[in-house]
């Protein structure tokens, strides 16, 4: 799992740095974090709702965003191929072409709340 800590973070990681097959995740509606799940070469994305993993990355979404401080929040899924970056758009802007739905996260159980990270 990989998250953008900043704008410019967050384009690299949209960008340049994610394959198309991983799944990309970003609190919906609201200001965030980029984050990306990676999903091996050859290999089907785990599903949206009861992957182990896919909900891991989908709570450091929501701790790494404007929705940290609530119960739970919505988080966008897409893959990282249906994401294009408009023409003259400021750094970390994305616009999702597609998406594969949506994981109800919880901020306070990410590993990175219970371990005390910064914001």
């Amino acid at each position: 799992v990989l998250v953008g800590r900043n704008n410019r973070q967050n384009d690299e990681l949209s960008n340049k740095v994610a394959n198309p097959d991983d799944l990309w995740m970003h609190l919906r509606g609201r200001p965030g974090s980029h984050t990306v799940l990676r999903v091996p070469s050859g290999r089907r994305a785990p599903d949206l709702h009861g992957d182990p993993d896919t909900q891991f990355a989908a709570d450091l979404a929501a701790f790494f965003s404007k929705g940290r401080n609530e119960t739970k929040v919505d988080i966008l899924v897409a893959k990282a191929g249906a994401l294009k970056k408009p023409k003259g758009a400021k750094p970390g802007q994305i616009l999702v072409t597609k998406e594969l739905g949506n994981v109800v996260a919880r901020p306070g159980n990410s590993v990175a709340a219970q371990s005390g990270a910064a914001e």
